[in-house]
């Protein structure tokens, strides 16, 4: 039995090279702020990969796409083994194009800071007076560069993406980069219909695109990233995870290299307490409202450094460490 080796490992994805095809394995792995976190979620690879099935066949109407089986029978025999069983898809050759197609039809995340500083995002003018979260008219494209593991993902206007594509093919630029806008929103607006249907808003979500040998531009990512995206929740009200919401833990750097420590006070909760895996170790956090004084404590990883803000809105910077603060509730 010939063995197989990755040629290449993403934040999540393991690509094999099989000639004359392409298996893309979905680990478990958990990434965020473009780095890969210590601790995994089961099964979470095989969820993917069934999930990237599912909007491959759903969308394949728009555009083609770059898989041809998730059946391990389909591949070597080295993939025929209960590690690779559900999380692993064959896929087409294609010449990936170094652009990430993001389309967003809410304002929230990155689009949101971009829009509260400058009023655009990408270099897409918005209307004044939007909220947090709230539905823009028309979706809109707003690519990055693709960054290597460790690097930040650059936003770039479409003008910008038309550059970079001449610069690889002469005379085509413009034209792929207008097809991967078009595409891109296509299937953006099917499936975010689809999923607001089952009560689901898909706030945004980016694809990947590759040149087949004709030239042309099938969808070459895994397509997941729109159930990464996904969330419910009203304009100006973000949805985030409970230790962003109730916790109070949020990166303000790239891996959690810095990060805050801001406790959400409301809705009858008077104490919380969790861990955030981070690149550098466990963020550990609690509080606790008893007799109108607030208690914090917090354990920061080294080579960390954490905002803590207090109710009064007053803020401490701390380095690694164990630590408790008090405070007027």
């Amino acid at each position: 039995m010939q063995e197989y080796k990755p040629f290449k490992s993403g934040k999540v994805r393991e690509m094999y090279d099989v000639g004359d095809s392409i298996i893309m394995v979905a680990t478990d792995r958990i990434s965020a702020f473009d780095h890969i976190l210590k601790n995994m979620i089961v099964k979470k690879g095989t969820v993917l990969t069934q999930i990237s099935k599912f909007w491959f066949d759903l969308t394949k109407d728009i555009v083609p796409n770059h898989m041809i089986s998730v059946d391990t029978k389909d591949m070597p025999e080295f993939f025929q083994k209960p590690e690779f069983t559900g999380n692993s898809m064959k896929c087409k050759k294609l010449n990936m194009l170094p652009i990430e197609c993001i389309v967003r039809g809410y304002i929230t995340g990155s689009g949101w800071d971009s829009y509260k500083k400058t009023g655009e995002i990408c270099g897409i003018k918005l209307p004044e007076g939007l909220q947090e979260s709230q539905k823009l008219a028309e979706p809109i494209f707003t690519p990055s560069t693709k960054a290597e593991i460790g690097d930040h993902d650059e936003n770039i206007s479409v003008e910008q993406s038309i550059e970079i594509l001449e610069k690889l093919y002469p005379g085509r630029g413009k034209e792929y980069a207008l097809k991967l806008r078009d595409y891109t929103i296509a299937i953006y607006k099917k499936c975010a219909a689809y999923a607001l249907e089952r009560g689901i808003i898909i706030a945004d979500t980016k694809f990947e695109f590759g040149l087949d040998e004709n030239g042309e531009c099938p969808i070459g990512d895994d397509g997941t990233d729109m159930m990464i995206s996904y969330n419910h929740y009203a304009s100006g009200a973000v949805g985030a995870f409970l230790y962003r919401r109730v916790l109070g833990v949020e990166p303000t750097e790239a891996g959690y290299r810095k990060f805050k420590f801001a406790p959400v006070v409301g809705g009858g909760i008077t104490e919380a307490e969790g861990t955030v895996g981070t690149p550098y170790g466990v963020i550990k956090a609690a509080w606790k409202i008893a007799d109108g004084e607030m208690t914090m404590t917090v354990a920061v990883p080294v080579g960390t450094e954490c905002t803590v803000v207090l109710p009064s809105g007053e803020e401490k910077v701390l380095g690694s460490g164990e630590y408790t603060v008090t405070a007027k509730a």
